[in-house]
C-alpha cells in the first residue's frame, strides 16, 4: 500500500551501504519529503492492492526493465519487500516506499533474513507516495503494483521527477495519461498447478515504459 501520510524518502546518497532496518533508524529519523506531512484525506485502498506482488512476477519484471548492478530500483508500495530483495540479489540498490508500518517491518525483516549482502542494498521507507519528492531517490528503475487511481497520481509525479532513460514497469494495469501511451506489454505465463486454481496468465501483464526528456512523451523500451 502506498498512500496516506508519512515520512519522506531518504536521499540516494544517505542509504548507500546501509541495511534495511539500519537505514531506517540511522540519525533517528528519515529525511522529510519536500511536500511532507499528512496527505489529503482519501481512501488508501483505492490506490493500491493489499496483496503483495506475486512471486512469479519479480524476476520477469526486473528482466524486462534490464535491471542490474548500478541501478537503483524504487518499488512504490513495496508491501513485504519481496521485490526489493529480488532486485538487491541482482546487485541493485533497492528502495521501497510503503505506507503501513507493519508491512515496513516485514520488508526490513525479509531483507535482513536474505543475508548481509542483500540487506546492505535495501532501504525501506514508511511514507505516503503522494507526499514524496522522488528526485532524491535517484531511481533508474521503478516498479509499480498499484490500482489505476494510484497509478494516475503516482505516475504524474514520477514523470516530472525521473531522469531521462529511467524505466518504469507496472504490473497488471497501464499507467493512465497520454504521456504514458507508448509502451510494451508482456503477458506473464502462469500455469495452474492445482485442481480448481484459476489460471491468471491472461491478466498477469507487465507494462514497460522509458521516460523521455521533460516535455516529451515516454517511450516504450526496445526489446
Amino acid at each position: 500500500m502506498a498512500t496516506a501520510g508519512g515520512q519522506g524518502l531518504m536521499p540516494a546518497s544517505a542509504g548507500e551501504g546501509a541495511g534495511g532496518s539500519a537505514a531506517a533508524d540511522r540519525g533517528g529519523a528519515l529525511a522529510q519529503g519536500r511536500s511532507g506531512g499528512q496527505g489529503a484525506a482519501r481512501d488508501p485502498a483505492s490506490f493500491s492492492p493489499v496483496s503483495a506482488t506475486p512471486e512469479y512476477v519479480l524476476g520477469r519484471a526486473l528482466e524486462l526493465a534490464g535491471a542490474g548492478a548500478g541501478d537503483t530500483v524504487l518499488d512504490v508500495g513495496c508491501n513485504d519487500g519481496r521485490m526489493l530483495v529480488a532486485a538487491a540479489r541482482l546487485g541493485c540498490r533497492a528502495v521501497g516506499l510503503e505506507l503501513l508500518p507493519e508491512a515496513c517491518a516485514k520488508a526490513r525483516a525479509r531483507a535482513e533474513a536474505a543475508g548481509p549482502d542483500v540487506a546492505a542494498r535495501v532501504e525501506v521507507v514508511c511514507g505516503d507516495a503522494l507526499a514524496q519528492d522522488f528526485r532524491i531517490v535517484g531511481a533508474s528503475v521503478v516498479f509499480l503494483y498499484l490500482l489505476p487511481k494510484g497509478l494516475a497520481a503516482v505516475g504524474a509525479r514520477l514523470l516530472r521527477a525521473l531522469p531521462q532513460g529511467a524505466r518504469v514497469v507496472s504490473f497488471l494495469f497501464k499507467i493512465p495519461g497520454e504521456e504514458w501511451e507508448a509502451l510494451r506489454e508482456e503477458t506473464v505465463g502462469v500455469t495452474s498447478g492445482a485442481p480448481g486454481k484459476m489460471d491468471v496468465s491472461g491478466v498477469s501483464k507487465l507494462h514497460l515504459y522509458r521516460v523521455g526528456r521533460v516535455g516529451e512523451t515516454s517511450t516504450a523500451v526496445d526489446a
